[in-house]
């Protein structure tokens, strides 16, 4: 455990480092971006100044990580708020985004992955197959774009974006988050019940299995006692990555339902070259994904007693 914990302080320390570093090689001044191509060279020089870009990059560097480790993520150059109080506010939107599509997700793949691997090579198992790899196939913005023209435009059922609070009315906050939620969630879908079809399939075949059934077990039994939860181990991996793609790689389509989360405040920093804002959002989402994989390590361990965490 402790060395899981010191491997995780080691990949957020490089991380910080990449970003930092990277963020002060790539072309372009900040502070002309701020003040436009017109701005006199003093105006220039005090804003510099102003934002510690005057002094040597590797000073700046330890100054800022010095500065995360208290918990202080810095000011946004261009909305000139602090950096903590920008990712607290959007970040509700892709919570929300993210736990709807992961559970819209793990609602479609689990009967379709064991229905499929149960009814191998039968006319429903090939259907499966298909629409799984239609699912993989096409882009979730794309599938975004279509419910949007089917149920927002057509039969104006949904909103076509914007994002409405639970507290102020879950009614329609429900409505403004189900489309890109399902574009989000059909996708990760597709990928997990191939994985928990392949997975139960092999577990299917285990000698302990044919034990279980000669025992008397019904079907019921072997698959949710036995097979189910030896299958899962790969499936939580793939889950794990899902979940990450979910919470830093929702951009797209918050950008496609124009929902104001932590993707499209990324995306707005790139353009402004906010490099505050930019690094903060990097090492947040980094954070996440980092304990995400965490939790997956000890779901591991829970699910095969024979894996530790040493």
């Amino acid at each position: 455990m402790l060395r899981r914990l010191i491997s995780l302080i080691i990949v957020l320390w490089l991380v910080s480092f990449l970003t930092f570093f990277l963020l002060q090689v790539i072309p372009g001044d900040p502070a002309q971006l701020i003040l436009g191509i017109e701005a006199p060279p003093e105006a220039l020089e005090s804003l510099r100044a102003r934002l510690g870009l005057d002094k040597p990059w590797p000073l700046r560097y330890i100054a800022w990580l010095a500065d995360m480790l208290r918990g202080n993520m810095g000011m946004s150059i261009r909305l000139e708020r602090p950096v903590s109080a920008l990712i607290a506010e959007r970040l509700p939107v892709t919570l929300s985004l993210a736990f709807a599509a992961m559970f819209i997700a793990l609602v479609i793949s689990f009967p379709a992955g064991i229905f499929s691997a149960l009814k191998w090579n039968s006319p429903l198992d090939y259907f499966l197959l298909f629409v799984t790899q239609l699912g993989i196939a096409i882009p979730s913005f794309w599938v975004g774009i279509l419910l949007i023209l089917v149920f927002s435009l057509y039969f104006r059922l949904f909103p076509t974006g914007g994002f409405v609070s639970w507290w102020e009315n879950p009614l329609e906050a429900f409505r403004h988050l189900l489309l890109p939620s399902v574009s989000l969630g059909l996708v990760a879908a597709a990928f997990l019940t191939r994985m928990l079809r392949s997975s139960m399939l092999e577990v299917l075949n285990q000698a302990y299995i044919t034990v279980a059934k000669a025992k008397g077990l019904t079907s019921y039994q072997v698959i949710f006692r036995h097979a189910l939860k030896n299958a899962l181990i790969p499936v939580i991996t793939l889950a794990g990555i899902q979940w990450s793609f979910l919470m830093g790689g929702s951009i797209v389509i918050e950008q496609v339902f124009a929902l104001p989360g932590l993707g499209r405040l990324l995306l707005s920093a790139v353009y402004t070259r906010d490099i505050p804002l930019i690094q903060g959002l990097v090492m947040f989402i980094t954070t996440v994904v980092v304990v995400s994989n965490f939790i997956v390590d000890l779901l591991y361990a829970y699910l095969d007693p024979r894996i530790r965490l040493e």
